[in-house]
Protein backbone atom coordinates (compact mmCIF):
# COMPACT_ATOMS: atom_id res chain seq x y z
CA UNK A 1 0.00 0.00 0.00
CA UNK A 2 2.51 2.36 0.97
CA UNK A 3 4.73 1.80 -2.43
CA UNK A 4 1.21 2.58 -4.29
CA UNK A 5 0.49 5.55 -2.64
CA UNK A 6 4.32 6.90 -3.38
CA UNK A 7 3.48 5.73 -7.27
CA UNK A 8 0.58 8.00 -7.01
CA UNK A 9 2.16 10.94 -5.91
CA UNK A 10 5.51 10.29 -8.00
CA UNK A 11 3.11 10.35 -10.85
CA UNK A 12 1.81 13.39 -9.91
CA UNK A 13 5.02 15.11 -9.58
CA UNK A 14 6.28 13.78 -12.45
CA UNK A 15 3.59 14.87 -14.91
CA UNK A 16 3.41 18.66 -12.64
CA UNK A 17 7.40 18.59 -13.48
CA UNK A 18 6.38 17.64 -17.62
CA UNK A 19 4.03 20.35 -17.72
CA UNK A 20 6.62 23.01 -15.84
CA UNK A 21 9.13 21.74 -18.54
CA UNK A 22 7.15 22.85 -21.33
CA UNK A 23 6.03 26.24 -20.09
CA UNK A 24 9.43 27.19 -19.33
CA UNK A 25 10.97 25.78 -22.83
CA UNK A 26 11.92 28.97 -24.95
CA UNK A 27 11.24 27.91 -28.63
CA UNK A 28 14.50 28.32 -30.94
CA UNK A 29 16.96 28.19 -28.04
CA UNK A 30 16.86 25.19 -27.23
CA UNK A 31 16.08 21.19 -27.71
CA UNK A 32 13.61 19.79 -25.58
CA UNK A 33 14.47 16.75 -23.27
CA UNK A 34 11.59 15.48 -21.94
CA UNK A 35 13.33 11.59 -20.87
CA UNK A 36 12.91 12.62 -17.19
CA UNK A 37 9.43 12.19 -17.91
CA UNK A 38 8.90 9.79 -20.40
CA UNK A 39 10.42 6.10 -21.53
CA UNK A 40 12.27 5.96 -24.87
CA UNK A 41 9.44 4.63 -26.89
CA UNK A 42 6.02 5.98 -26.45
CA UNK A 43 2.57 5.21 -27.75
CA UNK A 44 0.90 8.20 -28.42
CA UNK A 45 -2.67 7.67 -29.64
CA UNK A 46 -1.93 3.73 -30.47
CA UNK A 47 0.98 4.88 -33.01
CA UNK A 48 4.58 4.33 -31.61
CA UNK A 49 7.07 6.83 -31.38
CA UNK A 50 10.72 7.45 -30.34
CA UNK A 51 11.30 10.21 -27.74
CA UNK A 52 12.46 11.85 -30.06
CA UNK A 53 9.50 12.00 -32.51
CA UNK A 54 7.80 12.77 -29.74
CA UNK A 55 9.93 15.84 -28.80
CA UNK A 56 10.62 16.82 -32.15
CA UNK A 57 6.44 17.22 -32.45
CA UNK A 58 5.66 19.26 -29.48
CA UNK A 59 9.04 21.60 -30.26
CA UNK A 60 7.30 21.99 -33.90
CA UNK A 61 4.12 23.22 -32.31
CA UNK A 62 6.01 25.31 -29.52
CA UNK A 63 8.23 26.72 -32.47
CA UNK A 64 5.74 27.79 -34.35
CA UNK A 65 3.55 29.61 -30.92
CA UNK A 66 6.37 30.77 -29.34
CA UNK A 67 3.87 32.01 -26.37
CA UNK A 68 2.51 28.09 -26.10
CA UNK A 69 1.13 27.69 -22.63
CA UNK A 70 -0.72 25.37 -20.78
CA UNK A 71 -2.87 25.45 -18.33
CA UNK A 72 -4.38 22.95 -16.12
CA UNK A 73 -7.74 22.84 -15.23
CA UNK A 74 -8.26 19.47 -13.97
CA UNK A 75 -5.92 16.13 -13.01
CA UNK A 76 -6.85 12.99 -11.38
CA UNK A 77 -3.63 10.49 -10.60
CA UNK A 78 -5.93 6.46 -10.09
CA UNK A 79 -2.76 3.74 -10.48
CA UNK A 80 -0.22 4.30 -13.50
CA UNK A 81 -3.15 7.03 -14.63
CA UNK A 82 -2.61 10.51 -15.18
CA UNK A 83 -6.15 12.09 -16.37
CA UNK A 84 -6.29 16.04 -17.04
CA UNK A 85 -7.88 18.36 -19.18
CA UNK A 86 -6.34 21.90 -19.54
CA UNK A 87 -6.36 24.88 -21.69
CA UNK A 88 -3.38 25.49 -24.57
CA UNK A 89 -3.05 29.56 -25.17
CA UNK A 90 -1.03 30.70 -28.37
CA UNK A 91 -0.60 32.93 -30.34
CA UNK A 92 0.70 30.92 -33.85
CA UNK A 93 3.45 33.11 -35.93
CA UNK A 94 3.93 30.28 -38.13
CA UNK A 95 1.43 26.85 -39.53
CA UNK A 96 0.12 25.33 -36.55
CA UNK A 97 -1.81 22.43 -36.73
CA UNK A 98 -2.15 22.70 -40.75
CA UNK A 99 -4.14 25.98 -39.76
CA UNK A 100 -2.13 29.56 -41.43
CA UNK A 101 -1.62 32.20 -38.54
CA UNK A 102 -3.32 34.81 -38.42
CA UNK A 103 -2.06 36.98 -35.72
CA UNK A 104 -4.81 36.42 -33.34
CA UNK A 105 -4.32 34.38 -29.73
CA UNK A 106 -5.97 31.25 -29.79
CA UNK A 107 -6.98 28.40 -26.89
CA UNK A 108 -7.97 25.25 -27.14
CA UNK A 109 -8.66 22.35 -24.33
CA UNK A 110 -6.92 18.97 -24.33
CA UNK A 111 -8.07 15.94 -22.86
CA UNK A 112 -5.19 13.88 -22.19
CA UNK A 113 -5.06 10.29 -20.08
CA UNK A 114 -0.89 9.39 -19.63
CA UNK A 115 -0.20 5.87 -18.59
CA UNK A 116 3.01 5.33 -16.34
CA UNK A 117 5.48 1.89 -16.44
CA UNK A 118 6.94 2.76 -13.42
CA UNK A 119 8.95 6.53 -12.97
CA UNK A 120 7.81 7.49 -16.67
CA UNK A 121 4.85 8.17 -18.76
CA UNK A 122 5.05 5.34 -21.24
CA UNK A 123 1.68 6.11 -22.79
CA UNK A 124 -0.46 9.02 -24.25
CA UNK A 125 -4.18 9.29 -25.61
CA UNK A 126 -5.18 12.42 -26.54
CA UNK A 127 -7.69 14.22 -27.65
CA UNK A 128 -7.97 17.82 -28.80
CA UNK A 129 -10.28 19.98 -29.50
CA UNK A 130 -9.59 20.85 -33.12
CA UNK A 131 -12.82 22.49 -34.18
CA UNK A 132 -11.61 25.37 -31.58
CA UNK A 133 -8.17 25.46 -33.47
CA UNK A 134 -9.82 25.59 -37.06
CA UNK A 135 -12.52 28.09 -36.03
CA UNK A 136 -9.84 30.77 -34.06
CA UNK A 137 -7.49 30.10 -37.08
CA UNK A 138 -10.21 29.92 -39.84
CA UNK A 139 -10.12 27.35 -42.95
CA UNK A 140 -8.67 29.03 -45.99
Amino acid sequence: MVKNLYLLSNHKATFLAYIEALNTHKPQTSTLDLSNYMHSKLTVNNETYTLSEYETSLLKLMNAAPDFHISLQKLVVEGPTVATRFLVTCTPEKQYMGFPPNGKRIEYAEHVFYRFNGTKCCEISALIDIRAVKSQLGDK
